[in-house]
């Protein structure tokens, strides 16, 4: 039982980590054209704090009770991660909404966006 466990928290360590791999904020407002990609899904944070629920349910569910190093460095990066996650598709969406927003305004005025 103690190897598999050992080996499904190296497998979900490898697999840790989403949104540092997969979100990125809104470019710098400077340079910000008519169209930019970000990322506007919280898919990857959810997983991070699903790893980091898992994670805390498996070093709960041990016998002797002992909580590693490992377990609350491994919790603390996807806790991290998640944050992160979270921080770049906040600043993504409000970065979008706000070029939403002068465009808008600047159709309203005659202003060309290119």
């Amino acid at each position: 039982m103690r190897s598999r466990l050992c080996l499904i928290v190296l497998l979900a360590g490898s697999l840790g980590g989403c949104s540092l791999a997969f979100t990125g904020g809104p470019p710098p407002e400077g340079e910000r054209g008519a169209a930019f990609g970000c990322t506007t899904s919280y898919a990857a944070p959810v997983l991070d704090l699903a790893w980091v629920g898992y994670a805390v349910a498996a070093t709960a569910a041990e016998k002797n009770g002992g909580v590693g190093a490992g377990d609350i460095a491994l919790s603390s990066l996807w806790a991290g991660s998640a944050a992160y996650g979270v921080w770049n598709v906040t600043r993504c969406q409000a970065a979008i909404e706000e070029a939403q927003r002068r465009a808008v305004q600047a159709k309203g005025l005659g202003i060309p966006l290119h």
